[in-house]
């Protein structure tokens, strides 16, 4: 999935043409209209301006990289099943496109369709999601009480590529669209926490007094911001602190035994690494001008 997003980039409409793809099925009925001959896409190959991912059980992801919202049917060949699905607008950046979950009720091959005609089509591959029962190898190592247990998947309102547990038990995510949420797991409940900055690809570490320093963070892909932000967890806020000297796109911040908190690297706001570590002292930042060294 990793190496489709990356390659999916450059495409952002329809186009005058759409590439198809997933396995055809001549078992099945055809459609009411014509469509192209499918065919299975080569491993690694980009998805389609509009496609389905097989994700678990009977869950898909649709995808649009279309810059405007889409409006497609989907159907479970086979079975009279079919429903409706409004798929939110391609992304202008990285990875390109938006994800809409579908789950069917039948576990069949599911088709896309766009104004009646079929796009694009793929197996359900009948891979299981998890099971929050304790599986053979808990019971032979033995209980939940002393090795734990996993529970099934459960959806996350956005991608939380990063991710902090914090002093109360709750836990603050963010990813590169959408805002930071705070899970609780007693409740089961996302609460949205605004960020005062686009903090994706920034640096954080918690401080003494488990506070979160969140620095830097994302212009566009290799640029960063200069800003710094502290998360308080007992009041679930931000605050927008000093910022520092340089811009920083994905640079290391660690805490130090002193209580201060060292960030190296990343990328400026013209896109260079940032040779010179700067160290946050509770109140702002200096310049350790002596231990300039280029990290990538």
């Amino acid at each position: 999935m990793t190496a489709m997003r990356a390659a999916f980039g450059g495409v952002s409409s329809l186009g005058a043409a759409l590439l198809l793809g997933g396995c055809f099925d001549s078992a099945q009925s055809p459609p009411s209209r014509p469509e192209s001959p499918a065919a299975d896409p080569p491993a690694g190959s980009m998805p389609a301006p509009l496609d389905l991912v097989y994700v678990c059980g009977s869950k898909f992801l649709a995808l649009n990289s279309a810059r405007s919202q889409v409006q497609v049917e989907y159907r479970v060949a086979g079975t009279n099943e079919r429903g409706s699905l409004t798929l939110r607008e391609g992304t202008g950046e990285d990875p390109g496109f938006s994800e809409t979950e579908l789950e069917t009720v039948n576990a069949g091959v599911v088709e896309l369709y766009h104004d009646d005609v079929l796009v694009i089509r793929r197996p359900n591959q009948a891979m299981p999601c998890g099971s929050p029962g304790t599986s053979a190898s808990v019971v032979a190592a033995g209980s939940e009480a002393t090795v734990g247990q996993w529970t099934a998947p459960f959806s996350w309102p956005i991608i939380g590529l990063h991710l902090h547990l914090l002093r109360n038990g709750k836990v603050l995510s963010w990813g590169k669209f959408g805002l930071p949420y705070i899970w609780d797991p007693a409740t089961k409940i996302f609460t949205a926490v605004p960020s005062p900055d686009w903090i994706f690809c920034s640096g954080h570490t918690f401080l003494s007094d488990g506070s979160l320093l969140v620095n830097g963070g994302h212009i566009s892909d290799d640029h960063g911001i200069p800003d710094a932000n502290l998360f308080d967890p007992g009041t679930m806020t931000w605050r927008s602190r000093p910022a520092m000297a340089k811009g920083r796109w994905y640079p290391t911040t660690t805490t130090m035994a002193n209580g201060e908190a060292v960030t190296i690297a990343g990328r400026d706001q013209a896109g260079l690494v940032v040779t010179v570590p700067e160290v946050w002292t509770g109140s702002g930042w200096r310049k350790l001008t002596s231990a300039s060294r280029s990290l990538p």
